[in-house]
């Protein structure tokens, strides 16, 4: 399931921050509209999982993860419909940071670890910084989310390797996925070689009406 739930995350991940404040064509939209949905599905699925599965839910432990979750999608849907830059993208994905962190520490009270966030906001970072940037934050991301494992079965190593080693796979699938999503597409390099070859031509021509 986790395979299959980071696939679609990483839709999003191969979106360029370029992409995200210019117009996009048909293709190109598509993909940024089934990034945004991967990412709704993974937070409620992960809501879901967390609600369900949860050792011992209660009423308050469940009002503030349900809490967190709404926090996540509106502060997820302020960065998706304005666009924002400079600060306030900083901002955003502070909040976002903050509020996966909190999510899957709520796990200490009783609600079923989610761990889907952690790779939502991961995603968000590749497809909003820089690479190098992007780098840093993820591998920071991933040391909380092994603090985080580590609280919940107690530092006992046994039963945190496996996950571990699932997470860091999770974490670098997203990673690669992002290198490829870095790669201009066909129909770019297409456009970009038109756009160069009508400007020599203009220029050519230009030239050629002087004395």
């Amino acid at each position: 399931m986790s395979i299959l739930v980071c696939e679609g995350v990483l839709l999003m991940s191969s979106q360029r921050k370029t992409e995200i404040a210019v117009p996009l064509d048909g293709s190109e939209q598509v993909l940024s509209t089934a990034g945004v949905k991967a990412a709704y599905f993974a937070v409620a699925l992960g809501y879901l999982m967390g609600v369900l599965a949860a050792p011992h839910l209660t009423v308050v432990n469940f009002l503030a993860f349900t809490a967190l979750q709404v926090f996540y999608v509106l502060i997820f849907r302020w960065l998706v419909k304005d666009n924002i830059s400079g600060w306030q993208l900083a901002l955003n994905l502070g909040m976002l940071t903050g509020s996966s962190i909190a999510t899957g520490l709520l796990s200490l009270a009783g609600v079923y670890w989610d761990w889907l966030p952690y790779l939502v906001t991961a995603a968000i970072y590749f497809a909003a910084l820089s690479l190098r940037t992007a780098i840093i934050a993820g591998v920071l991301l991933y040391l909380v989310s092994m603090v985080n494992l580590g609280l919940i079965n107690k530092w006992h190593w046994p039963a945190i390797y496996p996950s571990s080693f699932t997470l860091l796979a999770a974490f670098g699938f997203i990673a690669a996925f992002s290198l490829v999503g870095q790669l201009p597409s066909p129909v770019a390099l297409g456009r970009s070689l038109v756009i160069a070859n009508r400007t020599d031509t203009a220029r050519n021509g230009v030239g050629r009406r002087r004395p």
